[in-house]
C-alpha cells in the first residue's frame, strides 16, 4: 500500500473543505484523520467557561466520648452510641466547621423528654451533655439531639447562649433550624409548638430581661403553654431568614442577638393585628 488516498477519498475530501469553507469555518492545513469542525465566530462569541467552586472542606473537631457507666448502665447501648455519635458530627462538620469538645453521656432511668427518652445540653464552652433512658435509646433521636446541643456548642465560642430572653429565644431558635439545615425534614416537635395568643408580643417587652424565668418559657412550668419558647424561637428565625434568604442557622451562629430584635418586631405587630379589638 502506498498511503496516498484514491480518488473517491479525495473527492470526499475535498467536498468536505469546500463545505466548511463556505460555512465559515477555518479547516486546518495539513491536517490527518478526521478535522474538528470549529465554528469561529461562534467561539469568539461564546462565554469563558466557569470554574467549577471548589468543595467547602471543614476538617473533623477533636473530640471525646466519656460514658458514665461504672455501673454498667449504658453498656448495652454503648457501641451504637459511639457509632452514633460520629454520624451526628459528621453531619455536622459536612455543614460548618465544628468545635472541638467533650460530651458526656449519662444513663437515668425516665431522663430527658418524656417523648424521647433524652435530652440534652451545653452547659458551657467545649462540653456537651446528653442523658438517655437507655431501655428507650433511639439512634435517630439522639443523633438530632447532638446536632442540636452542637449549634450551642458553636455559638458558645462567639455571643454565648447568653442571659436575657431574646438570647434564649435566638440560641434555641437557631439550633433548632441548624438540625433542619443538616439533616432535612421536618423539624423537632417542640420548634413546631404554635405561640399563645399576645406571646410574641411579651417575648418583645421582655426582650433583655435578663430574670427571666427560664424553664416557664421553655418547659412549661407554671401557666406557660409547654414549648412555648421553643416554637416561637424557630418563627423567630424563620422570619429572619425569609428576609435574608442568603443566611442560613450555621452562619448565624455568631451573630449578635440584636440582629433578630427587628424580626421579633415584625412577630410581635402582626401578632397585634390578628389580636380582636377590646370590647367597649
Amino acid at each position: 500500500m502506498s498511503g496516498q488516498p484514491d480518488d473517491k477519498d479525495a473527492a470526499v475530501e475535498a467536498a468536505a473543505t469546500d463545505d466548511a469553507s463556505a460555512a465559515g469555518v477555518a479547516v486546518p492545513d495539513g491536517a490527518e484523520g478526521p478535522v474538528a469542525v470549529v465554528d469561529v465566530e461562534k467561539a469568539a462569541d461564546a462565554p469563558a467557561p466557569v470554574p467549577e467552586a471548589a468543595p467547602v472542606f471543614c476538617p473533623l473537631p477533636i473530640w471525646n466520648l466519656h460514658p458514665l457507666n461504672a455501673r454498667l448502665g449504658l453498656t448495652a447501648i454503648l457501641s451504637d452510641l459511639r457509632v452514633a455519635a460520629r454520624e451526628a458530627v459528621a453531619l455536622a462538620s459536612a455543614v460548618t466547621a465544628v468545635p472541638d469538645f467533650d460530651l458526656i453521656v449519662r444513663g437515668q432511668p425516665g431522663a430527658g423528654i418524656a417523648e424521647w427518652g433524652l435530652g440534652g445540653c451545653a452547659p458551657m464552652p467545649g462540653v456537651i451533655e446528653i442523658t438517655i433512658d437507655p431501655p428507650r435509646y433511639n439512634r435517630e433521636r439522639f443523633v438530632r439531639t447532638l446536632i442540636h446541643e452542637i449549634h450551642h456548642l458553636i455559638r458558645w465560642d462567639g455571643p454565648g447562649y447568653g442571659h436575657s430572653l431574646g438570647e434564649a429565644l435566638v440560641s434555641e431558635g437557631l439550633a433548632g433550624h441548624f438540625v433542619v439545615q443538616v439533616l432535612g425534614g421536618a423539624p423537632d416537635p417542640w420548634d413546631m409548638t404554635p405561640p399563645s395568643p399576645g406571646l410574641s408580643r411579651r417575648a418583645m417587652n421582655g426582650w433583655s430581661q435578663r430574670d427571666h424565668d427560664h424553664a416557664a418559657w421553655f418547659f412549661g412550668k407554671g401557666t406557660m403553654r409547654r414549648w412555648a419558647g421553643y416554637g416561637l424561637g424557630h418563627r423567630l428565625i424563620a422570619a429572619h431568614l425569609e428576609r435574608h434568604p442568603d443566611a442560613t442557622p450555621a452562619s448565624l451562629a455568631s451573630a449578635p442577638v440584636d440582629r433578630f430584635r427587628e424580626d421579633m418586631r415584625r412577630l410581635a405587630q402582626a401578632e397585634d393585628r390578628e389580636m380582636p379589638a377590646p370590647q367597649a
